[in-house]
């Protein structure tokens, strides 16, 4: 395939759930190729063709939620936002706001974890404008959830989401 299949960028939504509902065969075919391609280290000019990176963009984002190697989505990443500026733009908040959904998981696990465990404390939400003070640290801002664990190890976490890009 010697040409990139000419594919109008309208909006990441389009891309994000159902990717390929609006592509052609050959569209299907070159973002198998690209894709392949960046899996192996070569990255092709997708000219202003925005549909393809931002495909990848999330199946990459798709697979670190099963592999969980921040350093290899990190890479991929970098390499991906050589494709075009806006691409470039909008990578880093994806990559944040994914991050931050893992982490939370994680944290509600674990809470989750604490919830049923025999010696177990209660833990409550922290909403905006509260201020609370745990072991000498003031909480003042953001929407946390803390709680004591079973050796009094405080877990708290703040989550802000900023989708600038989309």
């Amino acid at each position: 395939m010697n040409k990139v299949p000419q594919w109008q960028y309208t909006s990441y939504f389009d891309y994000k759930d159902n990717p390929f509902e609006s592509a052609n065969n050959s569209q299907r075919e070159f973002y198998k190729l690209f894709k392949q391609s960046f899996h192996e280290g070569h990255l092709l000019d997708i000219e202003d063709n925005l549909p393809y990176a931002f495909i990848l963009l999330f199946d990459l984002i798709n697979e670190y939620k099963q592999h969980r190697d921040y350093n290899l989505l990190y890479t991929q990443m970098d390499k991906l936002s050589e494709v075009h500026p806006y691409v470039a733009r909008c990578i880093w908040p994806k990559i944040d706001e994914t991050v931050a959904e893992i982490k939370q998981e994680e944290l509600f696990q674990s809470l989750k974890k604490l919830e049923l465990s025999p010696d177990r404390q209660l833990c409550s939400w922290i909403d905006k404008g509260q201020s609370i003070s745990i072991q000498g640290f003031e909480i003042s801002r953001g929407v946390f959830y803390y709680g004591e664990a079973n050796n009094n190890n405080i877990i708290y976490y703040q989550y802000e989401q900023n989708n600038s890009c989309w």
